[in-house]
Parts: structure tokens; C-alpha cells; sequence
């Protein structure tokens, strides 16, 4: 797999993609004309997700994104090997990517959640031991895609089967007790030691500069992402999902793909400078 060096790109942009229409159902949606419009342009595209590694590289590759992008909220950094003219500090050699890790790997989290949730303390059971031939369908996921779903390397995603106000109490207690960091909708919680893309798109802000010298960047999310990345980035664009949804990696909301595609025309109309060119 060739990838595209980031030899001519003044303007990157950050895009928070959960809830964001981008499915194989939805490959011929306006949020991919959108991403098409920012790749005419020369303008970087950093995809931001709670979902894992594995899913974004297939997502990237399928709409000819040959460019970073932020896995399980903020956890690892996953940069494509040779992007960058230089060696990238504190990153792992992984499947053809640079991982710039940001989290503790799952397998310490789950230590820290059977250390302070148990089976008899809190009813609820991990993603990675859900059924996929009934969830997938729920959720508008294939067979195969599902099965890439559980792969996550930094955090957990769990379903709490008992409703009650006060096991939810129970459980997001007992993260705090962990010292764990979390976030919950409905009966769906994410843990993981870190879930804030701030600190990843901090470190991909650092390399591009490096890279490029000057440059703009931009953030393009819903309203909390916007929120939490102001003044991170150069602008801070917000577009929110007009349809709720049951999946839980979509767990922080997201972006409306119509109002996507007028952020775009924003960034490249108003918000790009003149094409910078690396030395």
C-alpha cells in the first residue's frame, strides 16, 4: 500500500466521525463527497473515533485517506510508516503504521475493572463477549465488520444489562475507584485510561509543523467535540448529528453529513492558506 507524504499541505483537518453516515451502506452519502472535496484540495484528513485501529485503517483505505487518524477516543495516534520525513519519537512499528500510544493497553484495564467490578457487584457483560449475528444487524454492522469492532487494544466497551439508576451508580463508582476514565450512554460505557482526542491531535499538530512549518488547522465535530478542542485548533467547526443512534461506538454524538459538507466548503474557502511546500 502506497501512502501519500504530507509534501504539500498547508491545512489539516481533524474530523470526529462517529454517528457520522460513512458505512458501506452509506459510501455514496454526501459525508463522502465531503471527505472526496477535502482530498481534491490537497487538505489533510485525520479521522477521530472511538472505534479501534482496525476499523479506520479499512474506512481510510476504502475512501483513499492515506492519512493519520485517532483510535478508541484519543488512545493511539496511528500514523502510516514513511508519512513523515523523519523518525516520530516514542512510536511502535505495528502492521505498516507508527503507533504513538496515549492509553494503557486494555488488557490493564480489564485488570482494573475485575479488580473493582465484579460479576456479583455489577451485572454487565464486555463487547468483546457479545453476540455479533444479533447485535451486528442492530446496529447496521456486517459479519466481518463486527468481528473488527471487538479488536480494541486500549479500552472497553461494556453493556450493563441491569438498568436501574442505581447500578449504573454502582458501576461508574467503582470506575472512579479504579481511576479510570469513562463515559456512558444509556446502558453503554466506555473505559480506558484516556478518552480525549486532544492529547493525539496535540502530538499530530507538533509532527505537521515539524513537517511543514506554519499551517492551519481545523476541527470538525459535534458540539462537545467542539467544545473540548477549542483552542487546540486553529478553528473549531461544529455540525451536529440531526438522528440519534443505537450503536455505542458512537458514544460521544457526532456530526450530520449534509452540515459536514458545508464545514468542508468553509474550510476550503475561507479557512486554507497558501499551499506550503516542505524544504
Amino acid at each position: 500500500m502506497s501512502v501519500i507524504p504530507p509534501a504539500a499541505q498547508a491545512t489539516v483537518v481533524f474530523v470526529a466521525i462517529d454517528r457520522l453516515p460513512i458505512g458501506d451502506e452509506a459510501s455514496a452519502g454526501v459525508s463522502n463527497d465531503a471527505f472526496e472535496n477535502l482530498i481534491e484540495d490537497n487538505i489533510g484528513i485525520v479521522l477521530c473515533s472511538g472505534r479501534n485501529r482496525f476499523e479506520l485503517e479499512q474506512l481510510s483505505a476504502a475512501r483513499g485517506i492515506w492519512h493519520p487518524f485517532i483510535v478508541e477516543h484519543g488512545s493511539a495516534v496511528c500514523i502510516p510508516g514513511g508519512y513523515f520525513p523523519f523518525a516520530i519519537p516514542g512510536a511502535s512499528h505495528q502492521s505498516g503504521f507508527e503507533i504513538v500510544e496515549l492509553a494503557c493497553p486494555r488488557q490493564m484495564i480489564s485488570d482494573r475493572l475485575r479488580e473493582t467490578i465484579g460479576p456479583s457487584t455489577v451485572d454487565m457483560t464486555s463487547l468483546c463477549e457479545l453476540d455479533d449475528e444479533q447485535l451486528g444487524p442492530l446496529w447496521g454492522m456486517s459479519h466481518r465488520e463486527f468481528g473488527l469492532a471487538k479488536r480494541r487494544e486500549y479500552s472497553e466497551v461494556l453493556k450493563l444489562n441491569d438498568l436501574r439508576q442505581e447500578t449504573l451508580a454502582t458501576c461508574l463508582g467503582a470506575l472512579r475507584k479504579a481511576e479510570l476514565a469513562y463515559a456512558h450512554r444509556g446502558n453503554w460505557i466506555h473505559a480506558g485510561s484516556v478518552l480525549d482526542f486532544r492529547p493525539g491531535i496535540a502530538v499530530l499538530k507538533q509532527l505537521y509543523e515539524k513537517a511543514l512549518g506554519d499551517l492551519v488547522t481545523v476541527t470538525i465535530g459535534d458540539s462537545h467535540t467542539a467544545t473540548r478542542t477549542a483552542g487546540v485548533t486553529t478553528h473549531t467547526l461544529s455540525c451536529d448529528l440531526l438522528n440519534g443512534s443505537t450503536c455505542p461506538f458512537d458514544l460521544y454524538g457526532g456530526v450530520n453529513g449534509a452540515e459536514l459538507a458545508v464545514a468542508v466548503r468553509h474550510v476550503v474557502r475561507e479557512c486554507r492558506p497558501p499551499i506550503a511546500h516542505c524544504k
